[in-house]
């Protein structure tokens, strides 16, 4: 536009180029010079975007659209000193700056993403919704909010952390927290047939319709092994172990199932 109508409007504007998927991405208004690249994978598509920012020249402070829900921007690299973004561009959520770290990723469980490049996360937001119990699969080491780990067939209850691309059982609607961890690269999107965890969580059964994103798949069924958190449970019974609930409750025995702290270990009990 016109520099003498830019001046009259200020910052009382913005550019935006209306894209065929639906996402308006801002429009630096700056000389070249200052504009810098981010390649941008939209709602878990594989397809690149590039998106351009301000630099941290005169043009002002970088800014991009917020980015849709599952979506990622990587910062290009190798651009020059004037096309390199500001704090505050690389503050928000899901851009990877050109170092391969990001300060802040948030995934929707329920949508489908595409992770293209391995890079490392400041903190780490993830949430699904769900009844019952279910398997997941994650692209990152879970430390908390979770029930267990099945390795191979036994359910192994939560320790300290879960390992990304292991079946990581939650228990409902999941919130999973966790800090400074590398996110692997991987496609996570719905899928069809295989195996999966029973709402009991005590079988592998046969899917029933569409397997939603995060969902982990085996390729054969099988009962769920639980013989080491049964051998807590009989521990218990016999008054050798301490135990104490999520909000620091100690109890002499189990009398429910639930997730419990035995022995310094968060365990889950299933009677």
């Amino acid at each position: 536009i016109p520099a003498d109508i830019a001046a009259n409007l200020g910052d009382n504007f913005r550019i935006v180029a209306a894209e065929g998927n639906g996402y308006d991405v801002y429009v630096p208004y700056a000389p070249p010079i200052y504009r810098g690249e981010m390649t941008a994978y939209y709602a878990g598509s594989d397809t690149p975007h590039t998106i351009y920012y301000y630099g941290t020249g005169d043009a002002g402070e970088s800014r991009i659209s917020e980015l849709p829900a599952n979506s990622i921007a990587y910062v290009k690299a190798g651009q020059t000193a004037k096309r390199q973004p500001t704090a505050s561009l690389l503050a928000q959520t899901n851009v990877v700056d050109a170092d391969l770290n990001a300060q802040s990723l948030v995934i929707n469980g329920d949508l489908p993403f595409y992770i293209p490049t391995a890079f490392q996360a400041q903190d780490i937001t993830f949430t699904k919704s769900g009844s019952g119990r279910q398997a997941l699969n994650l692209p990152f080491n879970v430390q908390e909010g979770y029930e267990g780990i099945i390795e191979g067939i036994k359910l192994t209850p939560a320790s300290e952390t879960a390992n990304a691309g292991k079946p990581v059982v939650v228990n409902g609607e999941a919130k999973l927290l966790a800090k400074n961890m590398e996110v692997t690269a991987g496609s996570f999107t719905a899928t069809n047939g295989g195996y999966v965890l029973n709402a009991d969580g005590t079988e592998v059964v046969a899917s029933e319709g569409e397997n939603s994103p995060f969902t982990y798949v085996w390729d054969q069924a099988f009962v769920v092994d639980a013989t080491a958190i049964n051998h807590i449970l009989e521990n218990d019974r016999n008054h050798s172990t301490a135990i104490y609930d999520l909000q620091g409750r100690r109890y002499d025995r189990i009398a429910s199932p639930g997730l419990y702290i035995v022995n310094g270990k968060r365990t889950l009990i299933r009677q």
